[in-house]
Formats: C-alpha cells, structure tokens, sequence
C-alpha cells in the first residue's frame, strides 16, 4: 500500500486532492482524517450546537419507552 500525505479542508463534507496525487484517479483508497487541535475545538462548539438545536426540536419526545425503542433499533443491526 502506498502512502501520501497533505493539508486540505473539508468544504460541503468534500476533501479536494492536490494534482500531483490526481493521477490515482480510479483507484480505491483508504482515508483516515487527522484533525489539528484547533479545528477538534471548533468542531466541538459546532456539535455542541447542534445538540442544543436537537433538545429544542423534541426530536424523541413521542417515544414513550427509550429502553424499549434502544432495543429495537441494536436488533435491526443484527
């Protein structure tokens, strides 16, 4: 397995490939992503955020029994 690295940002959850690496194209890859401390903290605010917009939205609040409907979806995954 060959091995490059680089910088890049994330933009509309696409990771744009330089042209010197461009010549893969077609080729499987596996990608692990690295996040600089800095960009882990904003990230963090951002998820923060969004948990609060959930809590305001009542997303779960029909589900009578959340034992019960947790159960149900760990069995779908069997």
């Amino acid at each position: 397995m060959e091995t490059i690295e680089f910088k890049t940002t994330i933009k509309n959850g696409t990771i744009r490939i330089p042209e010197e690496f461009k010549t893969s194209e077609g080729n499987t890859v596996k990608v692990i992503l690295l996040f600089d401390e800095q960009d882990k903290s904003s990230n963090s605010k951002e998820l923060l955020s969004v948990i609060e917009q959930m809590k305001k939205a009542n997303l779960f609040s029909d589900i009578e029994y959340p034992n019960e409907w947790q159960r149900k979806l760990r069995d779908k995954w069997k």
